[in-house]
């Protein structure tokens, strides 16, 4: 897994604590994997209110309130200032109808501006949009159709699990692409 932390998505969250999501066992597979051997987990507020709400509309309060305080416990928080937000606003709002949501955008700015390239996710959004961290030697360069994808040169890295069924591995960005 690496040094390099890991950004987590509602999408995640969910999985771990709905036994009849579709993603719930390579999520739980994932998990330990992901606690022992990343230097750290990070999320951001616009998740925690995301994920809460989910989980209390779909699966109860209690559920909400134990993923609360024993899962969201173990990732480090970010609150989203008024700069990322703004960032995030204008990638919704330059994206359009492609089903992005404004926390999505909020998040892919944020993994930006952290520079965290890797994410636990099951939201296929961290893969279609090749949105992630700038490098300080990158240039954005046209892709097939000739158009610059946003942040072309690199991909976020997206859960998946091994044919094993206790190891989890997260794709490095290279073979992403």
């Amino acid at each position: 897994m690496g040094n390099e932390p890991i950004f987590v998505d509602t999408s995640a969250f969910y999985a771990l604590m709905d036994r009849s999501d579709l993603n719930h066992a390579k999520a739980a597979a994932s998990w330990p994997a992901l606690l022992e051997n990343s230097p750290g987990l990070v999320t951001c507020n616009y998740i925690v209110i995301e994920a809460a709400a989910l989980m209390q509309s779909r699966l109860g309060f209690q559920a909400a309130e134990v993923w609360y305080r024993d899962v969201l416990s173990l990732a480090m928080v970010v609150w989203v200032d008024e700069t990322i937000h703004g960032q995030g606003r204008e990638l919704w709002l330059g994206l359009g109808r492609r089903r992005l949501s404004l926390v999505d955008c909020v998040s892919f700015t944020l993994m930006r501006r952290m520079e965290i390239a890797k994410a636990f996710a099951y939201d296929s959004h961290f893969v279609d949009h090749q949105i992630a961290p700038k490098s300080k030697t990158s240039r954005h360069s046209p892709n097939s159709k000739g158009t610059v994808p946003v942040c072309a040169s690199f991909i976020f890295t997206y859960c998946s699990l091994s044919n094993r069924k206790t190891s989890a591995t997260l794709a490095p960005i290279s073979t992403m692409m």
